[in-house]
């Protein structure tokens, strides 16, 4: 299957979230200066106002980057076109991406180090009800691949379950065999 939309989030540590407001200028800072390495950004979206809306948007053309508030507040990757090659390869792009920007606002001085991400786990949704409905069927189907994926970045043990209803995608909680720091995971994902 040409699965195009997969979708990454990486969780923040609890208790590590500032303004959601401040993230607004550090994107915008990210666009000046051409801070995402192969990604063409675009915009930021304030959403903030809107109830379990998708926060502050860093809106590219390959995707989309959102600092979600909410119930389990975190970094989300969404690709939106020219994911190539087998599906591993397109879980490792979009699972490499957000860990990517993670490591980024981890480290952005304008943000005082006050945010850190967990990396113990994650979350991917296959993003696509008619190609990869949330079933058991879908999940064994792709199961080997993202488990491959999973294992190398977080070491042989990581686990994958499917969670969820048929309302949204397929989607995948991920719980890592080891949790090594965001920068650490973002040189394994060769970023």
């Amino acid at each position: 299957m040409d699965y195009q939309h997969i979708t990454a989030k990486v969780y923040t540590r609890e208790g590590s979230i500032p303004d959601f407001a401040a993230f607004i200028p550090v994107f915008h800072s990210w666009i000046q200066r051409r801070e995402v390495k192969g990604v063409t950004l675009i915009d930021v979206a304030d959403y903030t106002h809107v109830p379990n809306g998708p926060g502050v948007v860093l809106v590219a053309l390959e995707g989309h980057y959102a600092m979600e508030p909410g119930d389990a507040p975190g970094l989300r990757y969404s690709n939106k076109r020219g994911a190539n090659g087998p599906l591993s390869d397109r879980v490792r792009s979009a699972v490499g991406r957000a860990i990517a920007a993670a490591a980024m606002i981890e480290a952005e001085p304008a943000l005082g180090q006050e945010v850190q991400f967990e990396t113990s786990h994650l979350r991917l949704v296959v993003d696509d009800r008619l190609l990869a409905p949330n079933t058991d069927e879908t999940f064994q189907a792709l199961a080997g691949d993202v488990q491959g994926v999973m294992d190398d970045l977080f070491g042989a043990g990581s686990k994958i379950t499917r969670v969820g209803d048929d309302k949204v995608g397929l989607t995948i909680d991920v719980v890592a065999g080891e949790a090594p720091s965001i920068a650490d995971l973002a040189k394994r994902c060769g970023q």
